[in-house]
């Protein structure tokens, strides 16, 4: 009987001990994963009509920079097709339209179409990959339309704008536990955020808001703070735009 029970005891010990050993790999290769998604470079996609900083971790842009003027935006042009084409600037796997068919998200801007609708060649571009981003109804159709119209009041008021905009990740769930749609594994951002300077007056504002209306406007909401973002926004828009990121990313 004494042997048996030396036997079990040895081997509930055994199983502590590896369970422990499973338990911190685990969170070994968790560490290093999401760190290493911070230190990825981000792949840059050029066109006419906005800038693209494109995250080959979350298939998301990190980034889109572009100008904005009234001349940008006459509202007589619409676009000929609103499915998004792959764009050959970014490394495969590339994400399609049809990736996000069924997802329940809807297929966002971060350069919006109404931004460009001036021109047909700006229009189409705005329908590349490099701009698209999972997006809800209610976050398409509510607080990211008003910053969208926002952004283009100042411009309509004769203002030469830079802008930037960007999708924005819970800390817990970014990269490693972020939720998923369609068939390229797309990080769903948990909000964005829009910063626009006047580049002829000192008027500039930053706005952000959440991709879901079970999400809060409050910003003390850890966001991720992705140090490759906030590297790009102080060298494009100075301190100001780091300084009020980095305020809600605390």
């Amino acid at each position: 009987m004494n042997k048996l029970l030396d036997v079990l005891r040895t081997i509930f010990l055994f199983t502590k001990w590896v369970i422990i050993a499973l338990i911190m790999i685990m969170l070994w290769v968790w560490a290093i994963q999401a760190t290493h998604a911070q230190s990825v470079p981000l792949v840059k996609a050029s066109h006419d009509s906005f800038v693209s900083y494109y995250d080959v971790q979350t298939h998301n842009p990190a980034l889109v920079v572009y100008q904005l003027e009234h001349a940008h935006f006459a509202g007589v042009l619409k676009p000929s097709s609103r499915h998004f084409k792959m764009d050959t600037q970014l490394p495969r796997p590339r994400v399609k339209d049809s990736d996000f068919s069924n997802t329940g998200y809807v297929r966002g801007h971060l350069c919006s179409a109404a931004d460009r609708d001036s021109k047909k060649s700006w229009l189409k571009e705005t329908y590349l990959t490099s701009n698209l981003v999972p997006m809800t109804m209610v976050c398409n159709s509510g607080r990211w339309k008003v910053i969208e119209d926002s952004c283009r009041s100042l411009a309509a008021l004769g203002h030469r704008l830079r802008v930037g905009r960007w999708p924005m990740y819970d800390k817990l769930e970014y990269e490693i536990k972020a939720d998923r749609a369609g068939r390229v594994c797309i990080s769903i951002p948990d909000g964005f955020a829009c910063a626009a300077m006047c580049l002829d007056c000192d008027l500039r504002f930053f706005e952000w808001c959440p991709n879901a209306s079970s999400k809060t406007l409050d910003p003390v909401i850890q966001f991720m703070n992705d140090p490759r973002v906030s590297m790009l926004l102080a060298n494009i828009f100075g301190s100001w735009c780091r300084e009020e990121y980095e305020t809600i990313t605390h």
